[in-house]
Order: C-alpha cells, then sequence, then structure tokens
C-alpha cells in the first residue's frame, strides 16, 4: 500500500474519530423555546464500577461468570416515579431554580458482568421530565426574554426505588439497590464496609453541570435555522438558534478529566472497588440570540430576536463568527486537496 494512500485512510480516519463522542457521567441535551410553555430536556446518567479482587476469594467465587443484565422502562404510572417527580420538585427549588417538573419518562439500565480478576458494573439513568415555568419574562421592546437556568443542575439523593412488573422493586439512583437484589450474597459481604459507602454514592446527579458557570459555556448563534427546524420552537419562519455547551477541555473550563474512586476493603481477601466518570457535558439550545444574564448573584439565559449590542459578530468567547466558517471551509478544503492529490499520484503509480 503507497504511503499517500495510507496517510489518506488515516487523514479520515482521524476526522471521523474526532467526530465520536465521548461517553460522560452526566449528560444534558435541552432545546427551549420561549414561544413554548413546557420542555422535555434528556438528562442520562453514567457511571462504572469495578469490584477487584486480584488475590480471589470468596467475593471472586461469587462473581466470575456472572452476568445479569436489568433493563427497565418507567413513566408517571409506574409505581415510585411519582416519588421522584416530588424529589426532583424538591431538589429544584433548593438550588433556587423556578421550573416544575410536572410528568418524567426514564429507562434504567444496569449490567454486571465478572471475569478474571474482577466484575464491571456499567449503569445508566436516563431521565426525560417534562418542565415548566422556565420562561420567567417574555421579550419585548426593550428587554430580553429571561429563562431560568439553574434546572441544569437537577440532583436526587439516596435511593429511588420504582416497582417494575418484571424485576419488582428497583432502586435505580445507588449500586447498592442492584448489587443487594441481583447478588445478594456480593452484597452482604460489602454490607459495612468502605466499599459500602462508594457504591451508596447516588447516580442521578447533574450538580457538576450547575457548578460551571455559564460565562464558562461556549455558546454560538446559528442563523441558518430553516423553517422545519425552527417548527419545533414553535415558529413557522426562520429565526436564530443559539447553542450553549459545555464538557469540552478549554481555557474557560480548564481541562476535562476522569473522576475516579478508589477504596480498600478487606474479609476473607483483599478487594478494591473503583468508580469511573468522565466529565460532565451539556448542550442547551434556545430560540433568538441568547447571552448568559447575571442578575442578585443567579445566573439566567437573556434571549433577544435582536443582536445583543457587542455581539453582532462574535459567538463563543469573543471569537468571531467569520474566522470560525473561514477555518471551518479551510479545513475542508486541504481534506479535499489531500484526497485528491493523493488519488491522482495513486493512480500515477499505477500507471508506471
Amino acid at each position: 500500500m503507497s504511503r499517500s494512500l495510507i496517510f489518506s485512510v488515516g487523514l479520515i480516519g482521524l476526522l471521523v474519530i474526532g467526530s465520536i463522542s465521548p461517553i460522560w457521567a452526566a449528560q444534558l441535551d435541552a432545546r427551549l423555546s420561549t414561544h413554548l410553555t413546557e420542555v422535555q430536556p434528556t438528562f442520562k446518567f453514567l457511571k462504572t464500577v469495578f469490584i477487584e479482587y486480584p488475590d480471589g476469594g470468596e467475593i471472586s467465587e461469587l462473581l466470575n461468570g456472572e452476568d445479569v443484565l436489568v433493563s427497565i422502562e418507567a413513566d408517571k404510572d409506574t409505581p415510585g416515579v411519582s416519588e421522584l417527580i416530588q424529589k426532583m420538585n424538591s431538589n429544584l427549588q433548593s438550588i433556587d431554580s423556578t421550573v416544575f417538573v410536572t410528568d418524567l419518562k426514564l429507562t434504567y439500565r444496569a449490567h454486571i458482568q465478572g471475569q478474571g480478576g474482577q466484575a464491571a458494573v456499567d449503569y445508566k439513568v436516563t431521565l426525560v421530565p417534562t418542565m415548566t415555568n422556565y420562561l420567567l419574562r417574555p421579550a419585548d421592546d426593550t428587554n430580553s426574554a429571561l429563562i431560568d437556568s439553574h434546572w441544569r443542575g437537577i440532583t436526587v439523593k439516596g435511593p429511588v426505588t420504582i416497582t417494575d412488573a418484571e424485576h419488582g422493586d428497583v432502586d435505580i439512583n445507588t449500586l447498592t439497590g442492584f448489587l443487594k437484589k441481583e447478588v445478594p450474597e456480593v452484597y452482604e459481604k460489602i454490607l459495612g464496609t468502605e466499599g459500602e459507602t462508594l457504591l451508596n454514592d447516588s447516580l442521578i446527579d447533574a450538580s457538576g453541570i450547575l457548578s460551571q458557570p455559564l460565562s464558562n459555556w461556549h455558546h454560538l448563534f446559528d442563523p441558518s435555522g430553516t423553517i422545519s427546524e425552527t417548527a419545533k420552537w414553535g415558529y413557522k419562519e426562520k429565526l436564530v438558534i443559539t447553542s450553549f455547551t459545555m464538557g469540552e477541555s478549554s481555557l474557560r473550563e480548564g481541562i476535562q478529566t476522569e473522576k475516579e474512586k478508589e477504596v480498600e476493603f478487606t474479609t476473607d481477601k483483599k478487594y478494591v472497588i473503583r468508580t469511573v466518570e468522565s466529565a460532565n457535558s451539556a448542550t442547551i439550545s434556545i430560540d433568538g440570540f441568547v447571552t448568559d444574564v447575571t442578575v442578585d448573584e443567579a445566573e439566567y439565559f437573556g434571549s433577544s430576536p435582536k443582536v445583543p449590542e457587542g455581539y453582532a459578530t462574535t459567538s463563543t468567547g469573543g471569537f468571531p463568527v467569520g474566522v470560525m466558517y473561514g477555518m471551518a471551509a479551510m479545513g475542508g478544503a486541504v481534506a479535499v486537496f489531500v484526497l485528491v492529490w493523493s488519488d491522482r499520484k495513486l493512480k500515477k503509480q499505477r500507471g508506471q
């Protein structure tokens, strides 16, 4: 294989790899409209836990070869979900959010697999709440619309038990609940150790998204929305959409790294429990030209149909939109040039 072809394949590989999204601890994706009265954001909470037994032992004997998967879908009619909604609303009130949850759909997935010197547990909860009362003030000729932003940090502490027709009572918010139900003998051996304390950490926790100030988020105005796209925001004409994003390493946000916790405990043998979570990520899209607004030390989104003063030619971090589009176009042109050049060189080599 020629070097030019290898280079081309490598370049394409880099482009593809660069487009793959990593798995984050807490993920938020939301589309807010100043013309609608409710929003249905998607929160995803993910965590991987390793129970390591390098010296073997009783837990090793119990977990090696174990493969258990629990998958549940639930809504407001599922026993326990109404109580979860109440906890969510209580938390929203405690973080000074005006938002109120009226409905909720969720999925829960937990999978434990033991092999070799450890067992891995992957678990994930996806919440799609229906939220109201996020619009505090509509836009007028002199003021931008004011939108609550604190709801992005929704968190629920402690066990959250729902009742599923197939699996019965399931605690979807802590790993101890899963272990106690699916591998009770393992749970009994971890009970009372430092490992149990780590496994009691709550999964539904977006506080890290709230703790990152909106002024550190990247935001970009997109004036290219089509009518079919903007209909999702309650409009019948084209409009500007602003996207706020967080979760990438930058000078503003700092270096985003995995969060690891590890504890050792000893019963018949020494064991290690380690939890791994990647950095949080979020994307919030809102109609209009949107900026972050601070009122009495509280953060809000301010949405205006007009370009805010000082933002006519800039997007995230004061970076010119024209420069961003120019860089994107230049990158595309370079990629096309390399591919065309490589193709011609390859044909020339074949003709020799």
